[in-house]
């Protein structure tokens, strides 16, 4: 984890924890020793801990009753950024199957935004298309999955979608999160590859993850 990454911070403060520093401190990607951002680490809602390592914080999430897993099984790319995959390399998980196998899920969150619930679209077309999912209306969830989602409603005469698949299970939503990567964080500079960083800040997304990740109230006063 990146020491600019807000997911983990994020989790601890919705399990009732802090994130604790890795063995020999927070280091950039050029090895130099550095810290939590101060705007991530003054919103923190546990300063004081207790501090979890990351195996303890994964425990957490799984004691918890969530998942975790990559919409990706392998790529090829150079540096960290998702724009940097080489699109003939991908291969995607098995989510379906995994999903399948554990009938309690009821909900799927893309935690890095757009981009990789644009390449679970891309693996899943067919399960898109079976009313097994629904999407949640947030903007950015009805962008990715607009497709799937006008085409349903103009089965159904524009009339609110049904909870219930056809094979009779409840559906499962699909998320498209607010990124947590640092570079979708302000204060970070805007660039070209991501026009809109600075939009959101870490409480902006802190609120947005409560709601729709955890089921949960933010502290009083952050926005949705």
């Amino acid at each position: 984890m990146q020491h600019n990454n807000a997911f983990w911070h994020i989790v601890g403060d919705a399990l009732g924890h802090r994130r604790k520093a890795p063995e020999g401190g927070w280091r950039t990607k050029s090895g130099t020793l550095t810290r939590v951002p101060s705007f991530i680490e003054d919103n923190l809602l546990y300063k004081e801990g207790p501090f979890l390592t990351y195996e303890e914080q994964l425990s957490a999430l799984m004691e918890a009753g969530y998942a975790l897993w990559d919409v990706l099984q392998s790529c090829e790319r150079e540096g960290s950024t998702d724009s940097k995959i080489q699109m003939k390399s991908v291969a995607g998980n098995d989510i379906r199957g995994f999903c399948e196998e554990n009938p309690s899920i009821r909900r799927i969150c893309f935690a890095s935004g757009a981009s990789t619930a644009t390449y679970f679209r891309k693996f899943n077309e067919d399960w898109l298309k079976c009313n097994q999912l629904s999407f949640a209306k947030n903007e950015a969830t009805q962008k990715v999955f607009k497709k799937f989602a006008n085409s349903r409603k103009r089965k159904r005469g524009d009339a609110p979608l049904a909870r219930k698949s056809k094979k009779g299970g409840e559906q499962i939503e699909l998320v498209v999160m607010q990124s947590v990567s640092p570079a979708f964080t302000r204060p970070w500079k805007n660039t070209p590859e991501t026009p809109k960083a600075s939009s959101m800040i870490y409480t902006d997304k802190r609120a947005f993850w409560f709601e729709h990740a955890f089921g949960i109230e933010s502290p009083s006063g952050e926005q949705r």
